[in-house]
């Protein structure tokens, strides 16, 4: 989890465990809200993962949700809490509240703090559940939290998989929330597929008022954009220093240079 160094006042690292779970709180003090937030990052491996089977590893028969579930529990009576992250759990178009069809008569409903019909409803292009993304849909019922994927944007794709003959996806990387976060979403937006991953990025932002953070500085740096138009250029560039390079190979080769300064040197004939 990164942070802006203003920022660094309003955060307090809360939970931390070598599983895959972070909990971190914005201060309520600090961002100007009502309740302090505390934010879940996760990854959860994949149902058939062997680091879930293997005895020998730490994460044998590990239950994530049913940790992350008493830990809403335990959280939410502090403040707002919110879920984001890898979760790998395929919900498809399943309802993610207990839709009241006069069950009430018969059994206690969960208390939402908002009315259901008034909640958007949400889409998704994914058409397949899984073990996971069941127990994903139990942990929200159970602590009346909402996903926030298709609910304020057209339900896109969060995690491509091109290793088939034919294009297929599905979503596992979510945001879930509280009612009373859920207001406070300005902007949620599924990015474009980027070479770091073969998850889409989510995007969001958290309106808060920033009274209290003091002045937002910024820095400018000077930036070097390829220019698509001039290959043959740098190439004559590249051959012209090739004399520069063949130093280089011949300090590291001989010990004549530490790698670290050999890279240094390197860096400076790229630029």
């Amino acid at each position: 989890m990164f942070f802006k160094q203003y920022l660094s006042k309003g955060i307090e690292l809360v939970q931390l465990n070598n599983r895959g779970v972070i909990w971190f709180k914005l201060k309520r003090t600090f961002i100007g809200i009502e309740s302090d937030v505390y934010i879940c990052a996760t990854y959860i491996p994949p149902q058939e993962s062997s680091v879930l089977s293997n005895i020998n590893s730490p994460l044998y028969e590990y239950d994530f949700f049913y940790i992350i579930s008493a830990d809403i529990v335990r959280y939410g009576q502090l403040g707002d809490v919110m879920l984001a992250g890898d979760h790998n759990a395929r919900v498809g178009q399943r309802l993610d509240v207990i839709d009241n069809i006069n069950l009430d008569r018969f059994v206690e409903m969960p208390l939402y703090d908002v009315r259901l019909d008034q909640l958007p409803l949400r889409l998704s292009k994914d058409n397949h559940s899984n073990v996971f993304g069941n127990k994903l849909l139990s942990l929200c019922k159970e602590n009346g939290i909402f996903i926030v994927n298709g609910r304020l944007e057209p339900g896109h794709l969060t995690c491509y998989n091109f290793t088939r003959n034919t294009f297929a996806a599905s979503v596992v990387d979510y945001v879930i929330l509280n009612n009373s976060l859920f207001e406070c979403i300005a902007d949620f937006k599924v990015n474009d597929l980027t070479e770091f991953s073969d998850h889409c990025p989510i995007e969001f932002a958290l309106k808060y008022n920033n009274a209290n953070t003091g002045v937002n500085t910024s820095t400018n740096y000077d930036t070097i954009i390829w220019d698509k138009c001039d290959p043959i250029l740098l190439q004559t560039m590249l051959e012209n220093k090739r004399h520069l390079f063949d130093d280089i190979t011949s300090s590291l080769l001989t010990g004549n240079c530490d790698p670290n300064e050999c890279i240094n040197k390197l860096d400076d004939v790229y630029i």
